[in-house]
């Protein structure tokens, strides 16, 4: 596991407060590039949604299935990690 703490957005907007994560460690390529997927999508819109995704092995294998399987869209991850959450 690596710690990674957040003060922006991906867009460069600072975060009203740091945001601590804790991600597990990628084996590949293609692990670091789900991260990285999740991180740009989530922490523009709502950065508390990552600490449910990333706490989460189900929140993790649908952002996997979107990714590798369907269109790859930030706008559903978000749709469906929002959803998640408000349930």
């Amino acid at each position: 596991m690596q710690t990674v703490t957040f003060t922006e957005s991906s867009q460069g907007y600072k975060l009203r407060s740091p945001l601590t994560l804790s991600l597990p460690d990628a084996e590949n390529a293609a692990d670091r590039k789900l991260q990285q997927y999740i991180i740009d999508t989530l922490l523009g819109r709502m950065p508390s949604l990552l600490v449910l995704t990333f706490e989460n092995a189900s929140t993790i294998n649908l952002a996997k299935h979107l990714l590798r399987h369907r269109t790859g869209s930030t706008c559903t991850l978000y749709q469906y990690m929002y959803g998640i959450y408000r349930y």
